[in-house]
């Protein structure tokens, strides 16, 4: 009798389940588009299951791949170094007959103000600025050389679309970075809709920028403009339109070459200082033997795990790109995109998560040709429950209760998810995807993930289907807890 009982609950369970916590499919936001579901308790049952198997575009998600592997395979202390070098020999005037050399490790947050703690540009740029000057270097006769061969290849994922790479989400992952290889450019106010804008300057100033200007004001409040650049060319387009204001209006575009600015910047800064650089910013264009060479200064980047809190938290696609080829570089790999795809695809078969649904062409998720399922990400995110650091990365994602994102703590209120609920979100172009993790009313632990593509209502009108299950997974109350007590 208590063995047909106990079958009882579990069928019971497993029905109340699926009538608690169902996607409306025939909601018209979904309608014509491409959508999986997949929700299961972490070690146990499944709680949503809707096209698990689809493959579908992921979005920002895909930062959990490469954040999961870094964490697991590099370990929450690791940091990277920035060096300063210079060779040559300084005569009695202290005019150094030789170059100065910046020693790019990898380091994406480098001169960043997103991580607490972290030197800014400007901090970073008088350290180094104060240290030639101790030197007693007075003059420079040579140049400030870049030096970004640590990693090879592209510095912008081959994936990356035209509409993307000039703007400040699609900046460039160098060996080198500065300042989240980005800036501003600043449009004169214009408080009439349909004219032609004029720019005022931009910040920093960039050298040898040329910016042709095909920007119109408008009447829609939001900021609809959109730099076109390649990667290492100084010449930029601006098309689309921005508000109508009356006052300088700023957007972020992507440095053309962070390496070269960041060389151009100690060259300012250092001209500040009464130093002069003859030779002035430089690309090194050949690998660079640092034997003979004297260290001047070494800047030590923030840990990994400050690195995957910003990227798992602000989604910022840089430092997932960099953290990528950080990846293959550790392993001896070619340090580019591909190899450190290649590196996390392996983590995941180690740890015996089927790969044959998913390929990436970035760590970040921006390229629109990145595909996997719903039921692969939550494999990914069950599997990181049994990893020595799983706290740390549960706690890398959005927690709404601690306001990280306002739109999760107002959505989110009044349900035991704002405390509990654990989320990385995804956007791109016509995709929108939530993975994560959620307690129930028991404090059992559920993975869910998921994606929608194709839709044609806004963004907004998806997530709204994201937090309502989210809700109700959080309100679940598991009933195999009540049943322990009849065994």
């Amino acid at each position: 009798m208590k063995k047909y009982f106990c079958t009882f609950i579990i069928l019971t369970f497993s029905l109340s389940v699926c009538a608690a916590v169902t996607p409306p499919l025939e909601n018209s936001a979904l309608q014509n588009s491409s959508y999986s579901f997949y929700a299961k308790y972490v070690d146990g049952d499944n709680i949503i299951s809707v096209n698990p198997d689809l493959r579908l575009t992921p979005a920002s998600t895909v930062k959990l791949f490469t954040t999961a592997a870094a964490l697991s395979l590099l370990g929450p202390d690791k940091t990277f170094k920035t060096r300063l070098y210079y060779d040559g020999k300084k005569n009695i005037f202290g005019t150094l007959k030789g170059n100065i050399y910046i020693a790019g490790g990898g380091d994406p947050a480098l001169g960043s103000s997103r991580i607490n703690n972290n030197a800014g540009a400007d901090a970073v740029l008088s350290a180094w600025a104060d240290a030639i000057k101790n030197a007693g270097i007075k003059k420079i006769a040579g140049a400030v050389y870049a030096d970004n061969s640590y990693f090879e290849g592209l510095s912008t994922p081959r994936k990356f679309t035209w509409e993307d790479i000039g703007n400040y989400y699609g900046a460039a992952a160098d060996a080198l970075n500065f300042n989240d290889n980005s800036f501003k450019i600043y449009f004169k106010p214009a408080a009439a809709p349909g004219a032609a804008t004029d720019i005022a300057r931009t910040e920093p100033e960039v050298p040898g920028l040329t910016i042709k200007n095909h920007v119109m004001t408008s009447d829609n409040p939001a900021d609809n403009a959109y730099i076109f650049g390649a990667p290492g060319k100084q010449e930029i387009e601006i098309y689309g339109t921005i508000p109508a204001v009356n006052y300088e209006y700023a957007i972020n575009a992507a440095l053309p070459n962070p390496p070269l600015f960041t060389a151009h910047s100690l060259v300012k800064a250092l001209a500040a200082r009464g130093v002069k650089t003859a030779g002035g910013a430089k690309i090194s264009e050949n690998n660079i033997d640092y034997t003979d060479k004297k260290l001047l200064y070494e800047l030590t980047s923030p840990s990994i795990l400050e690195i995957i809190n910003i990227i798992n938290k602000k989604s910022v696609n840089l430092y997932a790109e960099v953290l990528l080829k950080q990846l293959a570089a550790t392993f001896g790999r070619r340090a580019d995109t591909e190899s450190g795809v290649d590196v996390v695809m392996k983590f995941l078969e180690a740890h015996g998560i089927d790969t044959q649904d998913t390929a990436l062409y970035d760590g970040s998720g921006l390229s629109q040709a990145n595909f996997t399922n719903a039921k692969t990400i939550v494999a990914l995110l069950e599997m990181m429950t049994k990893e020595e650091n799983f706290e740390l990365f549960y706690n890398s994602l959005i927690i709404p209760v601690e306001g990280e994102k306002k739109y999760f703590a107002r959505v989110l209120a009044n349900s035991p998810a704002l405390q509990t609920a654990r989320i990385k979100t995804g956007t791109n172009t016509n995709a929108r995807a939530y993975a994560g993790y959620v307690k129930d009313k028991q404090g059992r632990l559920i993975a869910f993930c998921f994606i929608v593509n194709n839709y044609i209502v806004k963004t907004p009108d998806i997530s709204a289907i994201f937090d309502k299950l989210i809700i109700q997974m959080s309100n679940l109350d598991d009933v195999r807890a009540a049943s322990k007590k009849f065994k």
